[in-house]
């Protein structure tokens, strides 16, 4: 559960801190070459699949664990593991073209 948390933080901070910010200077006419897309790829979409993930089971499993001070019962994300392949269907084309934006970012690299 913390490991998740600290990876939906960590994709918070690259959408809300990196994207944001060569937005903002793309905004002022600086690094306009640089191609979102191609250097993050659909890294929103796979913060939105673990939310969501994380929001629609992991928060059950939570919220039931503290109101009957129960240890956390793993059972309660069985729905979310059945779903799981369509939940996380972004990471197939994050995965899929993550070389191909490493790639990006190295020849863009000043």
């Amino acid at each position: 559960v913390e490991t998740e948390a600290t990876h939906i933080h960590m994709l918070k901070v690259i959408t809300d801190l990196f994207m944001s910010c060569l937005y903002n200077l793309q905004k002022e006419s600086l690094l306009t070459e640089i191609d979102t897309e191609k250097l993050f790829g659909n890294i929103q979409d796979v913060h939105s699949a673990n939310l969501t993930f994380w929001q629609d089971h992991i928060c059950r499993m939570l919220d039931h664990s503290r109101m009957t001070r129960q240890p956390l019962d793993p059972t309660i994300l069985a729905e979310g593991f059945f779903k799981f392949e369509e939940i996380m269907d972004p990471y197939t084309r994050y995965c899929l073209e993550q070389s191909n934006c490493q790639q990006y970012c190295k020849e863009n690299d000043r």
